[in-house]
């Protein structure tokens, strides 16, 4: 039988074996398999989100693997629906344009490049570009906005091919993809090849320390197969003869750093950033396995103290139906409080929640559910969902804030 994940059962950095469980979560379904009505009846299947430590390199990591032709065959999110991340990829292409001189022979390979919009960034600036996408979907996007793009899983195969038709890259970017890779000593292989000696790597990946300093548990599932630190990546880079030369911090959900990675005696220096981080995560016990231990039992308390909160309203709904939806739902027992889930994304409107099944309507139909309280699932854009949904609030309503510390805004 052709199963859909399989169990690591070594380190995704170092092949160590040496695995200790750092975090336990109850398992959920994916976090995107949303579904039509008509599989209303059908069950989901579960899979399991424990986190786990390297005891030797200190890298965290999901053991449970789903397979990525699972994941991301019909994968709905597209970049150019959040206005924020396209004006961080824009700024981001303008600021590289000015540090390395982009031109019209200057060539860039972006990996997951989703619907172009990076890419799209350095098109505009001159560069020649290609995309290299799995999602069947959204890689037609990239080439009807004119983006050039490989339909496929990145590998030392495909970076082979790559460099023998585009030839060498002067800039490979792998935004919020880094996280996603069972395979990374074969995406480093890769990028080793395809990258020109004078070329820079760069990559954007939530930060291991900020997912727990500001409580973002929501945003560990199943496509999260790494929760990345700075000292592991930078062992994991030099045995693939690659080099972590800066890291960079970044707002960007909930807490982000950009890391730029060169050939080894490549002409940028190191710098003391990287150096300083190293010894940050070292002395805060980032690498050792007792750090993780009293979140687990927090993320408990958390929840039981916010499904107090439920407890006087009758009709309760949720606003968000993300990935990091489905987490909170099983995480915190949320799914059977609600009735159904509110949502801005045309693309999952009049869908199913991954497992609870929970329909997901336009937030212009919050006023004809008449409910009593919206669970702010999308929790980071509170300002923004409050602001659009004042009159809610005037005719009584209650948003109820589930992170990152349980809390409640009325109109009253």
């Amino acid at each position: 039988m052709n199963e859909p994940s399989f169990q690591r059962s070594d380190c995704r950095l170092c092949l160590s074996k040496s695995l200790a469980l750092a975090l336990p979560m109850l398992p959920t379904p994916l976090a995107d398999a949303f579904v039509t009505q008509d599989k209303a009846a059908e069950k989901q299947p579960l899979f399991p989100l424990d986190l786990y430590l390297c005891e030797d390199c200190g890298h965290v990591q999901l053991n449970e693997v789903v397979k990525p032709e699972v994941l991301y065959k019909n994968y709905l999110y597209e970049t150019s629906s959040s206005a924020g991340l396209v004006k961080h990829f824009e700024t981001f292409a303008a600021d590289t344009a000015r540090r390395l001189d982009v031109s019209a022979s200057f060539k860039v390979v972006d990996i997951g490049s989703n619907d172009g919009s990076l890419a799209l960034a350095f098109k505009n600036l001159g560069a020649k570009v290609l995309g290299v996408e799995p999602g069947e979907r959204v890689a037609q996007k990239a080439r009807e906005r004119g983006i050039e793009t490989t339909h496929d899983f990145f590998s030392l195969e495909v970076a082979t091919q790559i460099s023998s038709t585009f030839g060498q890259a002067d800039l490979i970017t792998a935004m919020n993809v880094f996280a996603h890779v069972d395979d990374l000593s074969g995406m480093a292989e890769g990028i080793a090849r395809l990258l020109s000696s004078k070329g820079l790597f760069v990559f954007e990946v939530s930060y291991l320390p900020d997912i727990f300093r500001n409580f973002l548990f929501d945003t560990i599932y199943h496509e999260h197969l790494s929760y990345h630190s700075i000292r592991p990546l930078a062992d994991f880079f030099k045995r693939h003869g690659l080099e972590l030369i800066e890291v960079e911090r970044l707002p960007t959900k909930g807490g982000s750093f950009r890391g730029t990675v060169q050939k080894q005696g490549g002409k940028w220096p190191l710098s003391a950033h990287v150096r300083g981080w190293i010894a940050g995560e070292e002395a805060s016990g980032w690498h050792q396995v007792e750090r993780y231990h009293a979140f687990g039992q927090e993320i408990a308390n958390r929840g039981d103290r916010f499904r107090e909160m439920l407890i006087p309203y009758r009709r309760i709904a949720g606003y968000g139906a993300s990935h990091t939806t489905t987490t909170l739902l099983y995480q915190w027992d949320l799914g059977r409080h609600l009735g159904k889930l509110f949502d801005d994304n045309p693309a999952k409107q009049g869908l199913l929640s991954p497992g609870f099944h929970l329909k997901v309507d336009s937030s212009d139909e919050i006023y004809q559910e008449k409910v009593d309280a919206i669970v702010l699932l999308a929790w980071q854009f509170q300002d923004a969902i409050v602001a659009r949904h004042t009159k809610f609030l005037n005719q009584g309503g209650v948003f109820l804030i589930p992170l990152p510390e349980p809390g409640r805004i009325s109109g009253c």
